[in-house]
């Protein structure tokens, strides 16, 4: 299968991987799917405020799931926690070029972000 050269490069850039020596004190963590079904995605996300100081990822899936959270995680990057709220799944696979058959790896970023969200909530 040949990817969009958008989903090459935030393939690449592991800016925002979640790094065994990341210290995780203050963070909440949201994760969803299932790596026996191809598709697993946690977020591990740090606040300043109302501001998103930090956003971590890990995950496992087909290379336009890897992409999608490098992206996510660059563009929410010091964002109002309001975005997440706002994150259009429909928008990001444009954006990316992620054919429609990936649309349900695609939501289980998106449930790992709120569950991410509803963790803080929770605090």
């Amino acid at each position: 299968m040949q990817y969009s050269s958008q989903v090459n490069e935030y393939c690449k850039d592991k800016t925002n991987v979640l790094a065994m020596s990341d210290r995780l004190s203050g963070c909440v963590a949201g994760a969803a799917g299932d790596p026996a079904k191809g598709a697993w995605v946690g977020f591990v996300l740090r606040v300043d405020g109302q501001r998103i100081s930090s956003l971590k990822f890990q995950v496992f899936g087909c290379p336009q799931l890897v992409a999608a959270c490098a992206y996510v995680a660059e563009q929410l990057q010091d964002c109002e926690l309001t975005a997440i709220d706002r994150l259009d799944t429909a928008e990001l696979m444009l954006s990316l070029q992620i054919p429609t058959e990936k649309a349900g790896k695609i939501l289980t970023l998106h449930d790992a972000l709120v569950r991410c969200r509803r963790g803080l909530k929770a605090n």
